[in-house]
């Protein structure tokens, strides 16, 4: 215990930053860990477009925002999958 306040008394600025540093990143896991999203989706339908048939490179999409707006971007292909998700999933 002893060496422990002496390091510190050396080092006070160290033991400073190491003792803030450790408080953000409490607050922070705190945070990330009891923050409740109000949507747990952004889309309410998402279609994506492939570029062949193995559906490993999407080349577009478009879907309906969970506030009813069409978005779109990229090409259109014949492989497609087609994602639909609860808006009021995950809301309390």
């Amino acid at each position: 215990m002893l060496k422990i306040k002496n390091y510190i008394s050396a080092h006070k600025i160290l033991a400073v930053m190491i003792a803030v540093l450790m408080l953000f990143s409490v607050t922070f896991a705190a945070n990330s860990f009891l923050k409740k999203s109000k949507n747990a989706c952004v889309f309410s339908e998402k279609t994506f477009y492939f570029s062949n048939a193995s559906r490993t490179t999407v080349i577009g999409y478009t879907g309906y925002l969970c506030d009813g707006t069409f978005v779109k971007s990229g090409k259109r292909s014949a492989f497609t999958d087609t994602l639909y998700c609860d808006c009021n999933e995950g809301t309390e």
